[in-house]
């Protein structure tokens, strides 16, 4: 009998809004088991916009190289929402590809 194991190769995440966050930006961390995939900088909203795509901030949310597997947890953190109008109704949108081995 043979067994297949698989699992996905996460290559990016885009994150929007539907009302823009006003005053500061909102900041989003991911985490995987617990544990933020980031080194550096975290996932932004800029203060007016809806989109990461549109983020002055250095972009972690390309180009990225990690494995979830069967059970992995993947959390999106909220770590700021605005400061005078909250940025609500978050989407977000994972680039993954299933790699069977």
């Amino acid at each position: 009998m043979e067994f297949v194991r698989a699992y996905n190769n996460v290559s990016g995440f885009e994150f929007t809004v539907t009302t823009a966050p006003t005053g500061s930006n909102l900041i989003i961390d991911i985490k995987k088991n617990g544990t933020s995939i980031y080194s550096g900088n975290h996932a932004n909203i800029d203060a007016g916009t809806t989109s990461t795509l549109s983020s002055i901030i250095s972009n972690p949310l390309t180009g990225l190289n990690f494995n979830i597997a069967s059970g992995d947890v993947i959390t999106v953190v909220i770590d700021q929402v605005g400061s005078t109008v909250t940025g609500n109704g978050l989407k977000a949108f994972m680039t993954y590809n299933n790699i069977v081995v």
